[in-house]
């Protein structure tokens, strides 16, 4: 039997209707589901709702109907003895049908007017909660065919056979990968570096191949440092592992092995460039999980190596410089941290060419700004402690807000589509920004009058992006703060439908993580607790998610 046994007929529809029409056609649209394949008496669950993947709701028999017209599942029974089932699924318990406490759709409707239905619908809050089972299974493929081993391995004699196995990309004219710079590495590394190369370096940067760093400068490092190795594989596991679960051995095998390299590596001072990317990439795995705190270990731990460095004179260690100070700015807005900038750092602000970057796009000036909201932030416990010091903080508010709202776009980013791609991303994480400021301000509780335009700005961003685009890798942060706002269908919706999206085409369980936030408040926004406090949420129920 189908999950949904009634059929979702229009609002407006059923308000013009009168009720003895009502009842006829609703008995009617009973009875063409009565046709339906019914499920077998004694199996619990019928053929097609396992085939399809569907839960199966039995049906209730006349003669099971209680004497005030009510189903044992507590739902109406029509005049022809059918069960009536609410338009609205809800949760499902195991061998009950449906809750207890939903309404006939009778009921649920009879209150609504005829001029407010259509659009009611779309700007008012979602009425269901979601079946979380449902909406967050993983697209595991525990079970597939491809993950078995062939019982006679190909006889691996040369390179050349070893090139059958670890086929040959484009890539490698980039990453200098050939055959034999394989030599000692096992199957599942040279594939899971193959993964790293062909996806998990792509999902972390907004530029094309040419210019990522990953790509031109990591990857040859792998074949030089064991440490830098063992933790581009494990990362590359970890992203793999979302949709075959058989890879987590191998995420705990190669990170024990790349802790262990790392600490060989750190008694050397030659040595510092190779840990501080094994110490960056180990970090990024633990962000990756979605629901670690061992990153804040690796990023204090970059901070301390990039001390040392007192130097950025090549490509490499800007890159390296510029990606802790990325992961820095991100993590602080979910986790605060005690991170400073060294000072070497602060007096020495190297030139950057009119370009996209590969981790900031052309917002890098928005990141040096959302630093300083962190920090604002960090101060809000102690903001109240006297009038002079409220004073100064609302005051250094406003010098952030002013720098906010003064930022504009660099000039010969408007020409093509990638342009106005990474522009519309930038735009996106301005509003965001300002959202996130006025609620350090303002308070969680508080609805500043520019929440509903801010949101209008990030979704309008988001309509320029294209689903799959690599400049998803920027909206995380803006999606986060437009849905925490939305309280409407329509925007809900949008949120959710592209954060879907971006958990399969960048892959990373923080996604996941940032999904199921959402659905949480939304759900209990729904139950009339719309001032939840998320950062709340966060430090207990979502500990060490990241907006990445």
């Amino acid at each position: 039997m189908h999950k949904y046994s009634s059929l979702w007929l229009d609002e407006s529809l059923i308000a013009n209707a009168s009720s003895r029409a009502f009842s006829g056609l609703f008995i009617r649209v009973q009875l063409i589901y009565g046709r339906r394949k019914k499920c077998d008496e004694v199996k619990p669950i019928c053929g097609d709702c396992k085939r399809l993947g569907l839960i199966c709701v039995p049906r209730q028999h006349p003669n099971h109907a209680s004497s005030d017209g009510e189903t044992s599942s507590g739902n109406k029974t029509s005049p022809g003895g059918l069960s009536v089932c609410s338009p609205y699924p809800g949760p499902l318990s195991n061998d009950e049908g449906r809750s207890n406490s939903q309404k006939p759709p009778i009921e649920q409707i009879q209150h609504l007017s005829v001029e407010s239905t259509p659009l009611l619908d779309w700007i008012t809050l979602i009425d269901e909660d979601p079946n979380w089972p449902e909406l967050f299974r993983r697209n595991h493929l525990d079970q597939s065919s491809a993950i078995f081993s062939r019982r006679a391995p190909v006889p691996i004699k040369s390179v050349q056979d070893l090139a059958t196995i670890f086929p040959m990309t484009a890539l490698n004219s980039l990453t200098g990968v050939m055959p034999e710079a394989l030599e000692g590495w096992s199957v599942g590394e040279e594939h899971l570096l193959n993964h790293f190369q062909q996806v998990v370096a792509r999902a972390l940067v907004v530029v094309h191949d040419d210019e990522n760093p990953f790509l031109l400068q990591i990857v040859p490092m792998a074949f030089q440092y064991a440490s830098v190795r063992h933790s581009i594989v494990a990362l590359a596991a970890c992203h793999l592992s979302k949709v075959y679960p058989d890879f987590r051995k191998d995420v705990f095998d190669h990170q024990s092995l790349a802790l262990k390299s790392l600490k060989n590596e750190l008694e050397h001072e030659d040595h510092v460039e190779s840990a501080l990317v094994a110490t960056l990439i180990l970090c990024l795995l633990e962000i990756c999980e979605g629901n670690s705190r061992k990153w804040l270990l690796h990023l204090h731990g970059a901070n301390a190596l990039v001390e040392r460095l007192e130097t950025r004179n090549h490509d490499l260690l800007q890159f390296l410089i510029e990606l802790q100070e990325f992961l820095r700015t991100i993590t602080g807005i979910t986790t605060p941290n005690t991170l400073k900038t060294p000072e070497w750092l602060l007096s020495e602000k190297p030139s950057r060419p009119i370009s996209v970057h590969p981790l900031y796009g052309v917002a890098h000036s928005l990141y040096e700004t959302m630093n300083q909201i962190n920090e604002l932030a960090a101060k809000r416990t102690s903001r109240y402690d006297s009038a002079e010091i409220e004073l100064a903080f609302m005051s250094r508010g406003r010098e952030i807000e002013m720098v906010l709202q003064g930022w504009s776009l660099p000039h010969g980013f408007e020409n093509n589509q990638d342009d106005r791609e990474v522009t519309a991303a930038a735009l996106a994480f301005q509003w965001a920004a300002l959202m996130r400021l006025r609620q350090i301000m303002n308070g969680n509780r508080a609805q500043h009058p520019s929440v509903k335009p801010s949101i209008e700005k990030i979704l309008s961003a988001l309509s320029i992006i294209r689903p799959g685009s690599r400049n998803e890798a920027h909206m995380l942060f803006p999606l986060f703060m437009a849905g925490l706002e939305s309280t409407t269908k329509a925007n809900r919706l949008t949120v959710e439908y592209r954060l879907n999206i971006m958990e399969t085409t960048i892959g990373f369980s923080n996604i996941t993580g940032v999904h199921k936030l959402l659905d949480r408040l939304w759900h209990k926004s729904n139950d009339g607790d719309p001032n939840v406090d998320w950062e709340t949420l966060i430090q207990s129920e979502f500990v060490g998610l990241v907006l990445l």
